[in-house]
């Protein structure tokens, strides 16, 4: 370990008056003084650290207040150097993030002899004194966990991985009803109208609201029920293949698990909504939102015959487009897998019926503080003279 100690420095000129010796400020940041002109200028700057030092671990030394960096291997630990180096803290500690180079810019500040100019000490004093409070934010031996970004999983809630939901698959989150299979075992109903072949689209919750002794199966695999009564069916299972068994009769709901495509659902602010149109001549419809406070979630489900795809902007920002069934992966966006023999009514039964099955929606994110969600028709069936879509507002869940 090198340490260069400023005294040697200072014996010079002890026997100076005060008002012919040069700054102490000069000598405490390692550059060596001059007089030129009759003022005291740095000439020359000494580096502190030496080649087999951790420039990392510059400290003021806690016993001689002098200026070192610990040998490389070593750790600081109450401005002192420790040895040997302890296990490394997990990935999250902030004393794993060392690599900020903070003493080797430092260093580069004195090497420009800022001191050139007569009383302007004053100036590195300042910046060394704010490289010092960085190394004390982002290099402490200990802190809490970092904040997760604010997109990060910003569908997801609550945090304690319960299965929470997202939009429910029946009118008024209605309840299917099961009848008791005794010692056989039976179809579950798929979500919304009975539809044969049934795939369900994305992964989805059966949640049991009433009924005892219920056990469900996934090709003949007994399916283990998450936190309460919550049984998760994945994407692209199809409903023939999902029975179950209940001694007694019982009643279900079906819900969207949460995913970036279907968030988690909080307060209702606006039901489905049918008040504006799109055609070929006018492709964009405008919704103010700005008297909303925080975060929404805006929906929108292609109605009537299928033929649409939508992109929704917030204030001009795009946000997202509509899609097809979350199973078909990246091709959900591809319009080839619009079935135009498909259609829903134009209300909100319409727009579930278009989630639960092969219709083209979308749930999008609209940041706190947007004015305006536009909503733009990109593709189209020729020959309609006008396009219909549902929409409705909600706020995400809260955590």
């Amino acid at each position: 370990m090198r340490v260069f100690g400023p005294m040697t420095l200072f014996a010079y000129v002890l026997g100076v008056v005060a008002t012919d010796t040069p700054s102490p400020d000069i000598v405490e940041f390692w550059q060596v003084p001059s007089k030129v002109d009759g003022r005291w200028k740095c000439v020359e700057s000494r580096p502190i650290c030496g080649p087999d030092d951790d420039v990392d671990t510059l400290h003021r030394n806690a016993d001689t207040g002098e200026w070192e960096c610990c040998p490389k291997g070593h750790t600081l630990k109450d401005s002192r150097c420790v040895s040997p180096v302890p296990d490394p803290d997990p990935s999250w500690r902030c004393s794993d993030r060392k690599k900020f180079e903070l003493a080797e810019r430092f260093h580069g500040s004195l090497s420009e002899c800022c001191h050139d100019k007569a009383y302007a000490f004053e100036d590195l004093t300042h910046y060394f004194t704010s490289l010092l409070g960085l190394v004390d934010l982002f290099c402490k031996d200990k802190c809490g966990e970092p904040t997760p970004k604010p997109d990060e999983e910003w569908w997801r809630c609550p945090k304690d991985k319960s299965p929470c939901k997202s939009h429910s698959l029946e009118v008024n989150k209605g309840e299917k009803s099961l009848w008791a299979t005794g010692a056989g075992s039976a179809n579950v109903p798929n979500p919304n109208i009975a539809v044969a072949g049934y795939k369900y689209p994305f992964d989805t919750w059966l949640a049991l609201t009433s009924g005892q002794n219920f056990e469900l199966f996934i090709k003949g695999e007994k399916v283990k029920p998450a936190k309460g009564s919550n049984y998760m069916i994945p994407a692209g299972t199809l409903a023939s293949d999902v029975t179950y068994k209940a001694s007694e009769s019982a009643k279900i709901q079906f819900y969207a698990a949460c995913s970036k495509h279907t968030p988690c659902i909080g307060d209702q602010v606006k039901d489905w909504t049918l008040d504006a149109r799109t055609t070929t001549q006018a492709r964009e419809v405008e919704f103010d939102v700005s008297s909303y406070e925080g975060d929404l979630i805006f929906t929108v489900a292609d109605v009537s015959w299928a033929t649409e795809q939508y992109d929704v902007f917030a204030d001009g920002v795009k946000v997202g487009r509509t899609h097809g069934r979350l199973s078909l992966g990246e091709d959900m966006w591809d319009t080839a897998n619009i079935n135009p023999k498909s259609s829903w009514a134009a209300n909100g039964a319409g727009a579930l019926g278009c989630i639960a099955n092969d219709g083209f929606w979308g749930s999008f994110r609209i940041p706190q503080g947007t004015k305006k969600v536009t909503v733009r028709l990109i593709h189209e069936q020729p020959g309609w003279p006008s396009y219909w879509f549902m929409y409705r507002i909600d706020k995400p869940c809260k955590c």
